[in-house]
């Protein structure tokens, strides 16, 4: 269990989940994975090999300083319109605008202390940290219809690989529901054409009499 100001890293993650396997093996006993990523997982289970970390190499792939596009739904509006009353387009959207918030305390900042609001209301509520909702919201933008590439943009990832490195396991492999998405996708897009009952009386043949249209109109 790590705290929010911990660092979390996949390598130590694997080498700390594989020792911890070992371990259990030792005592005769079966290791079950439950939860987690895909990338996490597979890490324990395939030959995954690190690199030493390069700080420098990360930053730049994970702070590009670009502009992200972060979608909101409507019912927040609000509450936005609010913490943009007297900034500029240039402030920041939380805090006093000119300097970021600083990362709450894990056991006594405000983040702890509505997770035990919650907890009180709801006895089965988890602990979760601030970056827990991160993945949940990538978790509702795939179930809303997302993309990769719109997930991208929004997570600010350098890249669609990265995005899909990380959430693989939330896009639907079910061949069966893309045929059925398939389906559904000709059925809404069938247009009846509905013709006069004077033609639909008999098949019309190569030699059959077709109907004089001129001298109907002329009537």
């Amino acid at each position: 269990m790590l705290e929010v100001t911990e660092d979390a890293a996949l390598a130590a993650y694997q080498d700390a989940a594989r020792a911890a396997i070992t371990e259990i093996h030792a005592r005769w006993r079966d290791a079950i994975f439950v939860g987690g990523s895909g990338l996490y997982v597979s890490s324990v289970l395939y030959v995954f090999r690190f690199p030493p970390r390069d700080p420098g190499l990360r930053a730049r792939l994970e702070k590009t300083h670009l502009a992200r596009s972060v979608p909101f739904p409507d019912f927040l509006d609000t509450a936005i319109r609010m913490l943009c009353r007297g900034k500029s387009c240039e402030d920041l959207l939380f805090g006093d605008g000119a300097r970021p918030m600083r990362l709450p305390n894990s056991k006594a900042g405000w983040f702890a202390g509505a997770v035990r609001r919650a907890q009180k209301i709801d006895p089965d509520f988890r602990r979760i940290t601030p970056h827990d909702l991160r993945h949940t919201a990538a978790s509702l933008a795939v179930s809303a219809g997302a993309n990769v590439k719109a997930l991208q943009r929004m997570l600010g990832h350098a890249s669609a690989a990265m995005t899909l490195d990380t959430y693989a396991d939330l896009f639907d492999d079910d061949l069966d529901t893309v045929a059925a998405a398939l389906s559904n996708a000709r059925r809404s897009s069938i247009v009846t054409i509905a013709e006069h009952p004077r033609y639909l009386e008999a098949p019309q043949t190569a030699f059959s009499e077709q109907p004089d249209l001129g001298s109907s109109l002329d009537r």
